[in-house]
């Protein structure tokens, strides 16, 4: 768990079907400061910060990041957290570049 923003946000791994490749969601986290908000609620979704990419052939923890979902909040977890870790790697989708990051949570 992290606080972004004034909110406790929780992360979990998960997979993409049928492919297996590693989903990082976020969810607003289950505690008594969250609960004092009224805009969101405890458990609900934050954001995917994950794209599928089926037959693309990941290492070990690697996701393909969405920065274009939320790029201001992806950028921001970049620089103030070390959850991931560039891996000089990218792919391209519907005519975007994205990069391609190792996840350290």
């Amino acid at each position: 768990m992290f606080t972004y923003r004034d909110y406790d946000i929780d992360t979990e791994l998960t997979t993409y079907e049928p492919d297996g490749n590693i989903r990082l969601e976020l969810y607003v986290a289950d505690t008594k400061y969250n609960a004092k908000h009224d805009d969101f609620i405890p458990g609900e979704p934050w954001a995917t910060l994950s794209v599928d990419v089926p037959n693309y052939s990941f290492g070990t923890n690697e996701i393909v990041l969405n920065l274009y979902q939320n790029p201001d909040f992806v950028l921001d977890l970049l620089s103030d957290y070390s959850f991931f870790h560039k891996t000089g790697k990218s792919v391209h989708l519907n005519g975007l570049e994205y990069p391609v990051v190792v996840v350290s949570i």
